[in-house]
């Protein structure tokens, strides 16, 4: 495997950490649940990974609101 090929690996990991440590941090959730939410946000688009720089940004800052949260949670889980 190339070296540019487990960089990309490397940032898209520390991407889905970091964003999973936000989530769990802002909706006071743990850290399964915030995967839930992650998961959810990223099938519905309203968050995108960017491979190239290793962040997850979502659409709007809204989304990063503890109510929204946990809705999405609620939405996630049914």
């Amino acid at each position: 495997m190339h070296q540019s090929t487990i960089d990309i690996c490397t940032r898209m990991d520390n991407a889905e950490r970091n964003f999973i440590e936000s989530l769990s941090l802002l909706g006071s959730i743990d850290e399964d649940k915030a995967v839930k939410v992650m998961n959810f946000y990223l099938h519905h688009k309203l968050a995108k990974l960017d491979w190239r720089i290793g962040k997850i940004s979502v659409v709007h800052g809204g989304f990063l609101e503890r109510a929204v949260i946990r809705r999405a949670l609620k939405q996630a889980e049914a």
